[in-house]
């Protein structure tokens, strides 16, 4: 689901809203838990980076940029 989430254009997780982001924080969720569970097994770093990734996109979505961006392809 990462891997779709960073392929698919951002415009259209905005566009997608609340459940994509209920879908991401499920992924984050069972990130943390693979984290969590041993923290020393590659696994464990590999969950790591793609919960830092995952965060990022959130991020992204959260801000005022995008705010802004998702008002003004309202208006068209």
């Amino acid at each position: 689901m990462l891997r779709v989430l960073l392929k698919a254009p951002f415009w259209t997780l905005q566009v997608n809203g609340k459940p994509c982001v209920e879908k991401m924080r499920l992924i984050g969720a069972s990130l943390l838990a693979i984290i969590h569970r041993d923290e020393t097994s590659p696994v464990s770093t590999r969950a790591q980076r793609d919960f830092q990734v995952l965060l990022d996109i959130m991020a992204r979505l959260d801000s005022k940029a995008s705010d802004m961006l998702r008002n003004s392809a309202n208006t068209l």
